[in-house]
């Protein structure tokens, strides 16, 4: 194999790596945005669950304040 040859060659292999790693970076980015939405909705679920125990803990509050009197 000439030196033309083997450079080929590795430049051959080089563009299969960069190949590999584009599709995998594309299913990498593509699982992110799938787990960034998920975890979106499940931070304002977790929000809007978080304020209505607050207000169930402050109308328990109130309810034992009055009941103490």
């Amino acid at each position: 194999m000439s030196v033309d040859e083997k450079i080929e060659d590795i430049r051959q292999t080089i563009a299969k790596i960069h190949r590999g790693l584009y599709k995998f970076n594309q299913q990498l980015n593509g699982t992110l945005t799938g787990l960034d939405s998920a975890l979106s909705s499940f931070d304002q679920e977790f929000q809007r669950i978080s304020s209505s125990v607050s207000v169930v803990k402050n109308d328990v509050t109130n309810i034992l304040k009055h009941v103490r009197v």
